[in-house]
């Protein structure tokens, strides 16, 4: 276990540096995290984890600079094996993901589906609708032509209360 200013000191980078790395990759260095009486503590995987990141963010920016890396193999085997946990959890994130991705596709499909049987539905209604009005439409004339044909009726029986009674 290591401290910041012990990883500092040993990677020859600043507290701050170190710091600022751990933040960038907190989903990489998480695990390997601890705070022992308010002071952050690296794990030796953490600390291999730093090493690497920093060789290769040397190698990025084209930088010949070399960490002092010992050569020991079991400082290997432990970046190894760090390597090979950040793998396993990438993989679970990516595989959850998947399966999260694959629900939203069934998801939209089921959304795009009902849309559709409500658009088609709104058309059977409308249909229905335009073959109701047209009925009330026809009726409405025939009551219109019935009440132009009644005032003549009308008169007709007037007429005829009156012929009865000689008015």
């Amino acid at each position: 276990m290591y401290t910041v200013t012990e990883a500092s000191k040993k990677l020859n980078k600043s507290r701050a540096s170190i710091y600022n790395k751990i933040k960038k990759n907190r989903a990489i260095l998480d695990s390997e995290l601890t705070k022992v009486n308010n002071v952050q503590m690296i794990s030796d995987k953490g600390f291999y984890i730093l090493q690497k990141l920093y060789k290769s963010s040397m190698v990025d920016s084209g930088n010949d600079k070399r960490v002092d890396n010992s050569s020991d193999k079991s400082s290997d085997l432990n970046g190894v094996n760090a390597l090979n946990g950040i793998n396993n959890i990438l993989e679970k994130q990516l595989d959850m993901l998947k399966k999260q991705l694959e629900v939203k596709d069934s998801q939209i499909e089921k959304l795009q589906n009902q849309s559709q049987n409500y658009q088609e539905l709104l058309l059977v209604k409308e249909k229905q609708i335009m073959q109701l009005q047209e009925p009330k439409e026809e009726k409405n004339e025939k009551n219109e032509k019935n009440e132009k044909e009644e005032p003549d009726h009308q008169e007709e029986k007037s007429n005829w209360f009156k012929n009865l009674f000689n008015l």
